[in-house]
């Protein structure tokens, strides 16, 4: 039986994808950040709170991977640094963690300018603030965490 925690994680892939439609200062793009980390943390929950009651195996499963998250040495940082601290800082202080920002155009290591402002391209970059994750584009991390998530419910699932 497959794990209702995927229905969660594909709603996630759609959001993502609306995500990256939005462009820097639209109050969309805000709305679907947020709901993208609440998403991904949700996975999570539904994982504990609904895949975990259907029988004894799938929870010990589910509760072990549970205790290997919360373990930073584990190499799990996707889960403690950006699924759940992004989504806390979002939730519970509504901080985004990320900055909006344009892609300047650079050839040959020098950016263009023209009539003396920087020419910027069509596309954004979303640059994470989080520990561990600063500098880097959230939709790519966004991604990497959909695919964490996607690899650990396959382990939980191959496990019951």
């Amino acid at each position: 039986m497959a794990l209702e925690a995927r229905k969660t994680l594909q709603d996630c892939e759609i959001a993502l994808v609306k995500l990256e439609k939005h462009k820097r200062g639209n109050q969309a793009w805000r709305v679907q950040w947020v709901a993208c980390l609440a998403l991904l943390r949700s996975v999570g929950n539904v994982l504990r709170n609904v895949d975990g009651k259907a029988d004894a195996r799938r929870r010990a499963a589910i509760d072990a991977a549970w205790s290997g998250w919360k373990k930073k040495e584990t190499g799990h940082a996707i889960f403690s640094d950006f699924i759940k601290a992004g989504r806390d800082n979002v939730i519970k202080e509504y901080q985004f963690g990320v900055v909006p920002e344009p892609i300047n155009v650079v050839v040959g290591g020098v950016p263009v300018v023209v009539n003396g402002d920087q020419v910027v391209t069509a596309e954004e970059y979303f640059r994470l603030t989080l520990k561990r994750f600063e500098n880097r584009d959230g939709r790519e991390v966004i991604r990497e965490a959909i695919n964490w998530w996607k690899a650990e419910l396959d382990r939980i699932e191959n496990q019951a």
